[in-house]
């Protein structure tokens, strides 16, 4: 409809070049919600707040700062991305 704002969802992925499961969730996200008329905008930084692997990883993660309520009608976050916090630590970083 014209003069309507598509909706527009941010996904959070922490890798894309070697990460098949990451490729394959982006991908069938761009098909499901294009047909939809949803926008998808996708952040690849690294895993929220640390990284037993990796000790830079988590400096990726000023990408996010971009994602707002105002800005986004939703997000998505792969399981990488928040695989070494605990689930109060996700609420605290979605809130």
């Amino acid at each position: 409809m014209p003069g309507v704002a598509m909706k527009r969802i941010a996904l959070l992925v922490d890798n894309l070049y070697s990460s098949t499961y990451q490729q394959e969730v982006v991908a069938g996200l761009i098909a499901t919600l294009a047909e939809r008329d949803i926008e998808l905008f996708v952040f690849i930084g690294g895993p929220l707040l640390k990284d037993p692997e990796d000790p830079y990883a988590c400096t990726r993660n000023c990408i996010y700062d971009l994602i707002s309520r105002e800005k986004f009608d939703g997000v998505i976050v792969t399981t990488t991305v928040y695989a070494f916090i605990s689930k109060e630590e996700m609420v605290r970083f979605l809130i």
